[in-house]
């Protein structure tokens, strides 16, 4: 069995979000991200939480901006990887 997709209206929202920037492909079939050489720089997990992988300089503006803390997961312990507030994705629940 493979990897639960998150749901369809968070990955309309996503898709909507990379399709802002052209030159940036979405991949991942059933778990959706992106990445530039190899390098991983969002993520959509299977409960519609969106990860970004934010430069140092960006990180304090952002946690200011929103509120919100690490991406769970393997990588939590990388500060430069954030979770999405669900208000910025348009799922405040």
């Amino acid at each position: 069995m493979g990897a639960q997709p998150p749901p369809d209206r968070a990955v309309q929202l996503y898709e909507a979000l990379v399709a802002t920037h052209p030159e940036i492909e979405r991949k991942g079939k059933s778990s959706p991200y992106t990445s530039v050489n190899g390098n991983m720089f969002t993520v959509l997990s299977a409960d519609g939480t969106l990860g970004m992988r934010l430069a140092d300089a960006d990180r304090d503006a952002f946690l200011a901006t929103y509120g919100t803390g690490l991406y769970p997961g393997p990588r939590d312990r990388d500060e430069r990887v954030r979770r999405g507030p669900r208000r910025a994705a348009g799922t405040d629940s």
